[in-house]
């Protein structure tokens, strides 16, 4: 009964709402003629309602003539009344609403298709439907599509910029979500459903609004329809999806807006059912160039044109010049300065899409042109002579064209869109046989980077452009391979330059971000680490020690950041670093004072490299191993004691486990050595421990083969012996 509830409250909300009077033989749901909603309560009213309709074949029978208005006909009379026009237009509202309470209750798509099923052939309903749509609709689904692709069509155009816009769109958006919910899951055969509007709706639609209504039920069911659905007939022309597609190339009403918008995000979806044919994408491509660049369009087209160029290979090239020339028409828009700039960079995306796969000399040409402007704005804005009023009549546009990182993103999304270099070679092998295989753009990009990674110094005191400016250089390091070190030799130029400017906490925080970036190619190798070894040298010549002031501990985290990086990935050149010894007589101090702040990093510095040492690691250099063993040579004794201290005294969860955990690897490089030092410290440390329990003690260490069973034995220790 709750529906009804509902549908009555719905009925007296339009009727003030509208300000009219609302025939109830429309709705064929004619209310009680003692019921006054206005005199009786929410109780009153929902017992009068249950007493009304009790019945449950006279509730199926409300149900189903409620939720199809269609005793006349869609297409109206020329002679009808207006009165008649708005009592139609009433009850269309009412349903919309009444399918949007019903979803909102629960009911799924199945029951409210079923509410649609009548007995026989001849009844009002199937004759209304017939004389609407065309064709028969003789499943309880077929009419449930009917009675959606109907609503979803009247009065749309009439309601643009009208208050009952909202209302419409929210019924279609649950229309959209629910045809989709049915075809992913298969309640519904998403290929035979599709052909069925295709052929009922689409193919014999009167006018535009009858068009669009049909496009736009059939496009939730496109991702779902079987990709071989064309083949399935003998002639390409006979398939209703190439009718479908020569529909949308015949449409001319360019300013119907919703119809449009439509079409190209139906042509968008379904692209995939021709993008190995290089007649169809070039019909696809020739009419989202066709279409004139509104405002309201250009985000549609351009988001369309970039998948397709993608998805085409190589098979749209001849369009490069029009899509970059289209850049310009979106500039000359007055939208927002990030709508703009998302237009833009799907271009620039489908312009790079199409140069893939040609020639060496062809690509780099084409690049550069798409290059030159980026530079060219990013040039002005260090020399400040950049003039962009005259460019855009957007002013958020020409705010953000002052800033550099508007023009990397363009960069980055020409970058990004480049196909790998061989795999183009198997696409086109005829016209690559006789080249190099180093990428062909590598000298370009070269430059390129040369003349980015100018902001890094020059805007020293700007994390956020530093920061993408270093993307952009990763990206093109990824798209260039080996010859990528020329580009983080330029990145790491600039850096050094930056950091003598300013030494500041913050651009080294700004250095950190690079290493991180960075570190990770294998080309950062040789241009990186020497840098790195300058700044862990200056800073800690220059910082105080941390235990004495402080204030200078984030630089240390800072350090410490860098190194447990460059313990990920280069661990053989932070060995070689000259700071390196500097950095293990930090960590040890660190170690040796876990309430400074370092403790962690330190623990994670020493782990790392003493894992190095471990057998089972598939490559390893003995220059490496060499210089480690030094180092423990050297400070191991110490780095031993530190963590028989922190494991086996009364001290915090993370000190003893990160100490257990360090003797362990150690005990798996040397046992006899570690246990060595263990019983040093027992020694000079816990006189009041017997030498019988010390001794216990060392054998119980040596015998421990994991790091539970050790951490376990330290801390009874710790609990009965220790300090």
């Amino acid at each position: 009964m709750k529906p009804f509830r509902s549908i009555c409250y719905s009925v007296r909300d339009l009727n003030q709402q509208n300000g009219c009077q609302f025939d109830p033989t429309y709705v064929a749901m004619d209310f009680p003629s003692d019921l006054d909603s206005e005199l009786m309560t929410d109780a009153e009213l929902a017992a009068q309602l249950q007493r009304q309709f009790d019945d449950e074949e006279m509730l199926t029978s409300r149900l189903n003539s409620s939720f199809n208005f269609l005793s006349t006909s869609l297409h109206g009379d020329a002679g009808s009344s207006k009165a008649t026009e708005q009592d139609e237009e009433m009850a269309r509202k009412l349903q919309r609403k009444f399918y949007i309470d019903m979803k909102r209750q629960g009911y799924s798509d199945m029951d409210l298709a079923s509410m649609l099923d009548t007995m026989g052939e001849d009844t009002q309903l199937e004759a209304a439907l017939r004389e609407s749509v065309g064709a028969s609709a003789p499943t309880c689904i077929e009419k449930y599509l009917v009675t959606l692709y109907n609503n979803s069509k009247y009065g749309v155009n009439d309601c643009v910029g009208k208050p009952g816009l909202e209302e419409i769109m929210e019924f279609r958006e649950v229309v959209l979500n629910s045809l989709c919910y049915m075809s992913q899951q298969r309640i519904i055969d998403p290929t035979d459903t599709a052909e069925y509007i295709a052929t009922n709706f689409i193919f014999t639609a009167k006018n535009w609004n009858d068009l669009e209504a049909g496009y736009f039920i059939l496009k939730p069911l496109v991702p779902n329809i079987s990709p071989w659905v064309h083949l399935h007939v003998l002639s390409p022309t006979d398939s209703w999806i190439d009718r479908l597609y020569q529909t949308v190339f015949n449409v001319n009403s360019f300013e119907n807006e919703l119809l449009m918008i439509t079409l190209i995000r139906f042509m968008n979806i379904s692209k995939r059912f021709v993008f190995m044919k290089d007649q169809e994408c070039s019909k696809f491509a020739s009419w989202y160039l066709s279409i004139p660049p509104l405002e309201r369009y250009i985000p549609e087209i351009t988001s369309a044109l970039a998948q397709l160029t993608a998805s085409a290979v190589n098979r749209l090239f001849p369009y490069f010049e029009q899509l970059y020339e289209y850049i310009r028409l979106i500039e000359l828009s007055t939208n927002e300065g990030k709508l703009i700039e998302e237009n833009v960079q799907h271009i620039l995306k489908a312009c790079t899409s199409v140069i893939n796969d040609q020639g060496a000399g062809c690509i780099t040409t084409h690049l550069e042109m798409l290059l030159k402007r980026p530079l060219d704005a990013i040039e002005s804005i260090l020399t400040q002579t950049a003039e962009f009023d005259s460019v855009s009549p957007s002013e958020s546009w020409r705010t953000m064209a002052k800033n550099p990182i508007t023009w990397l993103h363009r960069i980055n999304a020409i970058v990004y869109s480049l196909g790998p270099w061989t795999f183009q070679r198997a696409y086109n092998h005829a016209a690559t046989r006789d080249e190099d295989t180093t990428v062909p753009w590598a000298p370009l990009f070269t430059e390129v980077a040369a003349r980015i990674c100018l902001l890094i110094s020059e805007c020293n005191d700007n994390s956020e452009i530093i920061e993408e400016t270093l993307t952009s250089l990763c990206l093109m390091v990824y798209k260039v391979g080996k010859p990528g070190e020329s580009l983080i030799a330029s990145a790491v130029e600039n850096l050094q330059e930056g950091y003598q400017r300013n030494n500041s906490l913050e651009f080294l925080g700004i250095i950190r971000a690079a290493v991180f970036k960075l570190t990770a190619h294998n080309e950062a190798d040789v241009p990186l680490s020497g840098f790195v070894d300058r700044v862990l040298g200056h800073v800690y010549a220059s910082t105080p020690s941390p235990f004495q002031t402080p204030s200078s501990l984030p630089y240390f985290k800072y350090t410490f950041s860098m190194v447990d990086k460059y313990c990920s990935y280069r661990i053989a050149s932070l060995v070689a670093m000259n700071s390196f010894d500097s950095t293990c007589e930090l960590a040890l101090e660190c170690l040796d004072n876990p309430e400074a702040g370092l403790f962690s990093d330190a623990h994670v510095f020493f782990m790392a490299v003493l894992a190095y040492l471990s057998p089972h690691l598939y490559l390893r250099e003995q220059k490496t191993i060499s210089k480690i063993i030094e180092m423990l040579d050297k400070y191991g004794q110490r780095l031993g004691m530190i963590c028989c201290k922190n494991a086996l005294t009364e001290s915090s969860l993370e000190t003893t486990t990160s100490a257990t955990a360090m003797l362990e690897s150690m005990k798996r490089f040397n046992e006899q050595r570690v246990a060595q030092w263990v019983s040093e410290y027992l020694a000079e440390n816990h006189h009041h421990v017997t030498p019988e329990q010390r001794t216990r003690f060392v054998e119980e260490f040596v015998n421990c083969s994991n790091h539970e069973g050790l951490f376990e034995l330290a801390t009874n220790f710790a609990k009965n012996f220790g300090l």
